[in-house]
């Protein structure tokens, strides 16, 4: 199951980042781990392996472009986004 979840997640990521910018790109993200974490039949200790397994394949990958638009982010003041993205990464 975490596999399959892994390779979902990895096909809509490849979409998202050339559709998305990446505050929206956090959004989507956070709908993701909701949607996932929402999943009640499954045991507490399978939602934090997915929630780890769903972070790994949509920040990782990612990482140097969100860190250049993280930069760009802060010199906006767009604090509210970064704060988004910290939170994610440290989740």
């Amino acid at each position: 199951m975490l596999e399959d979840t892994a390779g979902y997640y990895s096909k809509k990521a490849r979409s998202w980042v050339v559709t998305y910018s990446t505050p929206d790109f956090m959004f989507k993200i956070e709908d993701c781990l909701k949607a996932e974490m929402g999943r009640d039949y499954l045991l507490p200790r399978t939602l934090d392996h997915l929630k780890k397994a769903i972070l790994q394949v949509l920040l990782s990958k990612y990482n140097d472009q969100f860190y250049s638009d993280a930069l760009e982010l802060l010199r906006n003041g767009k604090m509210e986004d970064i704060s988004r993205m910290y939170m994610l990464n440290y989740a």
